[in-house]
């Protein structure tokens, strides 16, 4: 997935309530295991209470500006953390975990066939006691609607960076199982020209009635589904799927 990471990383801060989520399902764990770490904003507040932990990033960008904001840390906590250009869904370190996570809707930036190999390959990294979290949107709603192309992008935000205005808009396209969401971002620089920047992310989603099945056939089971990251019952009112599973 080709983007510019700092444009990315602008627009795309976390879900409200994640990194708390995270930092509480990883409490008790001594190792953990952030498969798509990005920049390292979860990895690195893990890391500052306690644990071990280790991130896989595959875009090279997103993997600077992890270690960038490793080496801002106290010695003692960034030596906890370790950063790894790799794929997550190929991935052998030899060694288990206590907790692997993949938060942010990183699951779905793999195509059904290497996101099984993706939870096969976390299946066999975790402990005995080991467990599974990630975050993802529910994609029930979007099936039902079928497929679609917006005729235009969509203004969504507009951001400061500095001096720079940014306007970001954003044009989806659906097919059964897949979004594809291009953002374009006109970028205005005191005494430039305007210029655009363009990316698509595409995302192969899940719904609620296929959780059980994705996770079992790589050998995991779903201990708990909610609705948000503060417990509530996921039903369809929800947004995200909050899950936590474990390897049978």
């Amino acid at each position: 997935m080709a983007f510019d990471p700092h444009l990315y990383r602008l627009l795309h801060t976390g879900a409200p309530g994640d990194i708390d989520f995270y930092r509480a399902q990883c409490a008790d764990a001594q190792a953990v295991l952030e498969l798509g770490c990005g920049d390292g904003r979860v990895a690195l507040a893990i890391a500052a209470d306690g644990p071990r932990v280790i991130g896989i990033e595959r875009h090279p960008g997103m993997l600077a500006a992890a270690r960038e904001a490793r080496s801002a840390l106290p010695p003692a906590v960034a030596e906890r953390v370790e950063l790894i250009e790799g794929d997550m869904a190929d991935f052998d370190l030899g060694r288990p975990f206590d907790r692997v996570i993949l938060p942010y809707t990183t699951l779905y930036c793999l195509d059904p066939e290497r996101r099984q190999r993706c939870l096969s390959r976390v299946a066999a990294h975790l402990a005995p006691a080991g467990r599974l979290a990630f975050d993802v949107w529910v994609g029930d709603d979007l099936r039902a609607r079928g497929a679609f192309a917006d005729e235009a992008p969509e203004w969504i935000e507009g951001l400061r960076d500095g001096d720079t205005i940014i306007e970001i808009f954003e044009r989806d396209v659906h097919r059964p199982g897949r979004m594809e969401v291009t953002y374009t971002h006109q970028i205005a620089r005191p005494g430039e020209m305007p210029t655009r920047s363009a990316y698509t992310i595409t995302h192969h989603y899940l719904c609620t009635d296929e959780l059980d099945g994705v996770l079992g056939a790589a050998g995991l089971d779903v201990l708990d589904v909610w609705g948000d990251f503060d417990g509530a019952a996921l039903d369809d009112e929800s947004e995200r799927m909050v899950v936590v599973a474990a390897a049978r």
